[in-house]
């Protein structure tokens, strides 16, 4: 492979090694992978709502959750069973959100849902709209779940807080649990102190714990095709990205399954990954936004206290090249010993001329404490990295 930067019509050529025999054999792996196979027949099958142009209408997600939750699907007990547990564990409830002894029933597990009764745009006070209301009868106890679903808008005029003080109002005597449901990551979910909304009485949830507790336990039961088949198809449609110039989630949530072939994907291929975004980052016939996606992209795969210094010179180098950050004269006081010794403590000059159009890069580097190339090195690329 080689950077090429013209000064005043003189062609300068850096060339490094780059084991092609290496590189043939990755690409070879990479298509007789059984990973890569899998990945691929996964990806080119299409989930329902996004053939009907539905995979990010929020409504549409807040209907599929009315037929997993209502008296019309088979297994709605089941889930709502999955639902509560995942509640209470969940770290925004608080135990005075629950009667005591409705909270120690779920906890226990030893309940039947006697009455349930689900309804999305539910009306409250005459002209409030839940997202999805449901109604359980435990036992005695009367229990209503408010399901507030965020996809793409916002909360608007503090509604959480209003839902909650109406429905308080107008069913004082029935417990009520009160989520916060957003494409959040499960990092984001993990690192959130209290839910995103106004109201801080609501339950923050994601779609990927829905996924990972209530819908692939349930996909391990023993249901029927038909059921099983829905539940997969909205796994596929979850983990679809969306389109990056909306600025928002790539994926609403992903399956364990999925997971686990991106994460095996990315171990087998690390390295021609790493090759195709450190091509794809210097290739001046390739728009800039892509660019500077691939140079972020190869910033966070290079962890530089573990990249040896003689590999991380010459990547700089290379960067500092295709960026047309070292002018001609720079590049002709490299040839030179002194220069490159005081400037790098190096034992070489920095390039040696090879031909008439080939630069070969010094690579005896030394990262010592009685011998640290790296430090003057890194005070250069200080200097001229601006």
């Amino acid at each position: 492979m080689a950077v090429e930067v013209e000064r005043d019509k003189v062609l300068l050529i850096v060339n490094y090694k780059i084991d092609m025999e290496e590189t043939d054999k990755l690409i070879l792996n990479f298509n007789s992978s059984i990973t890569t196979t899998k990945l691929k027949d996964f990806y080119r099958t299409t989930s329902l709502m996004e053939i009907y142009g539905i995979s990010r209408k929020e409504i549409k997600h807040t209907s599929f959750l009315k037929w997993l939750f209502g008296p019309d699907c088979e297994i709605s007990k089941k889930a709502l069973r999955k639902m509560l547990y995942l509640i209470i564990t969940s770290k925004h409830f608080k135990k005075e959100m629950l009667n005591d002894e409705l909270y120690k029933l779920i906890v226990v597990g030893n309940f039947e849902i006697d009455r349930l009764d689900v309804d999305d745009n539910y009306t409250i006070a005459g002209k409030e709209k839940l997202d999805l209301f449901i109604e359980l009868s435990i036992n005695s106890f009367k229990l209503d779940i408010i399901i507030e679903n965020k996809i793409y808008s916002r909360e608007f005029e503090d509604q959480t807080q209003r839902y909650y003080d109406r429905l308080n109002k107008s069913k004082p005597q029935t417990s009520k649990l009160f989520i916060y449901l957003s494409p959040i990551s499960a990092i984001e979910l993990d690192e959130l102190d209290e839910p995103l909304c106004c109201c801080k009485s609501y339950i923050q949830l994601n779609y990927q714990v829905l996924v990972d507790k209530i819908i692939e336990p349930l996909l391990s039961e023993n249901i029927n095709k038909t059921t099983k088949f829905f539940l997969e198809d909205y796994l596929k449609a979850l983990s679809t990205p969306v389109n990056v110039k909306q600025k928002n989630y790539s994926f609403m949530a992903i399956s364990n399954s999925e997971s686990e072939l991106l994460t095996k994907f990315w171990i087998e291929n690390e390295v021609l990954i790493g090759k195709a975004v450190e091509a794809t980052k210097s290739n001046p016939h390739i728009e800039p936004a892509i660019r500077k996606m691939a140079d972020q992209i190869s910033n966070l795969m290079i962890n530089e206290k573990d990249e040896r210094v003689g590999a991380y010179v010459k990547r700089n180098l290379l960067r500092l090249f295709s960026e047309n950050k070292i002018d001609f004269e720079e590049v002709k006081r490299f040839q030179d010993f002194s220069h490159s010794h005081k400037t790098f403590h190096i034992q070489y000059p920095l390039l040696v001329l090879v031909g008439n159009e080939e630069f070969y890069i010094c690579c005896e580097w030394f990262d010592t404490k009685t011998n640290n190339d790296r430090e003057h090195f890194d005070t250069w690329l200080k200097s001229i990295d601006k």
